[in-house]
């Protein structure tokens, strides 16, 4: 898989999340991407809305987030 086109600051501040975890920036990413596939219904189940706002919601009770406006939060989601 490969993301193009993601800003230097996004990428930057993701890369020093995975740092503070001791983790490689691709294991980090995986990681997000795993958790996100197992806390997210299928796209039947739900709007779109209902479903960036469970995704917003579980990133808001991880400490490493909680530094994050919500306009950062919406960018790290939509990627």
């Amino acid at each position: 898989m490969s993301i193009r086109d993601v800003p230097d600051e996004v990428v930057n501040r993701v890369r020093a999340h995975a740092a503070n975890q001791g983790k490689s920036l691709q294991g980090y990413v995986r990681e997000l991407l795993e958790r996100d596939a197992r806390n997210t219904p299928p796209a039947h189940e739900g709007s779109r809305g209902t479903r960036l706002v469970m995704r917003l919601r579980a990133l808001e009770q991880r400490s490493d987030y909680a530094h994050m406006s919500t306009d950062e939060y919406l960018e790290l989601i939509r990627g």
